[in-house]
């Protein structure tokens, strides 16, 4: 966290519901601290090279931005105080693009828009709602409601937790990221399986930044809108969609001893739909582990045939490497989670 003092506005708070907009430079600064006790927090990432404050004060009291804020080493600390007889404040800021922002509040509901640098924030309780942070993103809350929207693509891992609060995610499904969600109560992922407890794991786009989001007691819900990204030609005005959904294979070639074959290129391969070939996207080697969900029919007209899927899942999980993930789940009128994601393939 970075700012750069080269002068300081002084500027005193009148009366009750005052509002008074203040900058400060930020030419040395690389981060900034901000702690708030109560009241409402919104932060804005902006193209401005300096950070313009507003502080909104029901009780009366008189403050300013500069009194608030000192600087420690290459951070800015801003500590913002409760209203006349604790009355709770409302504080916007707009911050360079280029300074991490970490906030630490008790009871606070905090707005954070377009950061592109780091991301931290830290509460007690009260609301955080995050839109469209798209570098290293951090949201933890002891008993908060954390709500998530993003429709650009995150550069950097983000991760959400609360310990009682729910959290509610809106992701644009044209985004490349791995999601892990995990839930104390029910964990939903757009319009597909559902779980009372534990976890769902799933990948948008060709994978990406993590994507983590965890309640230890409530809900965690993702919800997928139509992309609105898009792609513009440098020397034309045309704006193209995509609505293409990637199918993944994950593939391994063994000779007739049952021994892998390495180094295959994509040439060595051909793909076909209905008798049509396919053109291969993208094409990976890899010898990552791999996390797999084994889902079975459990429904009633695949009862005699039981025995047999069973023996044919224990001789996949048996050949699973160190290191694999898999889950179990079953499936006939509903979706049941029985073992999440686990390497103990013993389970």
């Amino acid at each position: 966290m970075i700012v750069s003092r080269t002068g300081v506005l002084l500027v005193l708070f009148g009366s009750l519901n005052v509002a008074r907009s203040q900058e400060l430079s930020t030419t040395n600064i690389r981060g900034i601290l901000i702690e708030i006790d109560s009241g409402t927090l919104v932060a804005k990432a902006s193209d401005m090279p300096r950070l313009h404050g507003e502080l909104r004060d029901d009780g009366g009291k008189q403050q300013s931005l500069a009194m608030m804020s000192k600087v420690e080493g290459s951070t800015l600390v801003i500590r913002v105080p409760s209203g006349a007889s604790a009355a709770p404040v409302q504080f916007s800021l707009e911050v360079p693009k280029s300074i991490a922002v970490t906030i630490v509040g008790h009871a606070v509901s905090i707005r954070a828009e377009g950061f592109e640098s780091p991301l931290t924030v830290r509460t007690i309780s009260g609301d955080i709602d995050v839109f469209n942070a798209v570098g290293p993103t951090s949201l933890d809350s002891d008993s908060g409601n954390i709500n998530v929207e993003l429709r650009a693509q995150p550069k950097a891992d983000f991760h959400v937790q609360t310990h009682s609060g729910s959290v509610k995610c809106t992701l644009d499904d044209g985004l490349s990221l791995k999601a892990l969600l995990r839930s104390g109560k029910r964990v939903s992922w757009g319009t597909g399986a559902e779980t009372t407890s534990g976890g769902l794991d799933r990948s948008l786009g060709k994978g990406g930044p993590l994507f983590y989001a965890a309640s230890r007691i409530d809900n965690v819900k993702v919800d997928l809108l139509p992309s609105e990204l898009i792609t513009t030609g440098s020397e034309s005005d045309v704006v193209f969609r995509s609505d293409t959904n990637m199918v993944y294979m994950n593939v391994i070639v063994k000779d007739l001893k049952g021994k892998t074959i390495p180094d295959l290129g994509q040439e060595r391969f051909i793909v076909t739909d209905d008798g049509s070939p396919v053109e291969l996207g993208h094409f990976e080697k890899t010898t990552e582990p791999f996390h797999l969900l084994l889902l079975f029919d459990v429904s009633a007209s695949i009862a005699p045939n039981v025995g047999l899927i069973r023996a044919a899942a224990t001789r996949f999980i048996q050949r699973a490497r160190k290191g694999d993930e898999i889950a179990i789940a079953t499936f006939s009128s509903s979706v049941r989670l029985i073992q999440p994601f686990t390497p103990d393939l013993a389970k």
